[in-house]
């Protein structure tokens, strides 16, 4: 069960590392999608099929992480063979923006007192922070505008793990929609 803590309310934290760990959070079988916005597109969609889906009744931008095989294509070896080119979500946990705030979820086996200092006094550290986390509210914004744009032009392309996944049908220049296109050849 995921803990997350603003980091207005962490004094400090730390990370230690992902040795060891039993969480399995890299495998993909834990998480088999991941939120986008549209600064992220560009940076997965050469590695992952970029989706979209109705969750909770809104339309949202996905990668499906994890193959047919229930794990990601490309944790091999106990390790991610993708590393410097991983997702957001990959990059970035155990942080997370939400909103205008930085959240870090601090079930995370590698999170405690020992280590790296990963949040003190309200801050993200250099070594953990990416620019994903800078103004990610006006990034989410530009992104729920996209999708509003692009909603009533989608085609269902099937179901995995009882998420409905969509295509956009759109044929223009827009380098989101070819991003997303060119991003379905890792479906299958």
């Amino acid at each position: 069960m995921n803990n997350y803590l603003s980091i207005t309310t962490i004094k400090s934290i730390k990370f230690n590392s992902c040795e060891g760990c039993e969480s399995h959070c890299c495998d993909g079988s834990r998480f088999h999608f991941t939120p986008l916005i549209l600064d992220d597109f560009e940076d997965v969609y050469k590695n992952f099929p970029i989706i979209f889906s109705f969750i909770d009744n809104e339309l949202r931008a996905l990668i499906r992480l994890s193959a047919d095989e229930q794990k990601c294509r490309y944790f091999l070896e106990n390790k991610c063979s993708i590393y410097t080119e991983r997702p957001p979500a990959c990059r970035l946990y155990p942080v997370t923006p939400f909103y205008e705030d930085i959240l870090v979820d601090t079930s995370c086996h590698g999170v405690g007192e020992e280590g790296q200092v990963l949040a003190s006094n309200s801050s993200i550290s250099n070594s953990f922070y990416h620019d994903r986390l800078e103004n990610f509210e006006t990034k989410r914004q530009k992104t729920i505008k996209f999708l509003k744009e692009i909603e009533n032009n989608l085609e269902s392309i099937g179901e995995y793990e009882g998420v409905e996944m969509f295509k956009c049908t759109l044929k223009n220049n827009n380098p989101y929609i070819k991003q997303h296109l060119d991003s379905l050849k890792f479906l299958h």
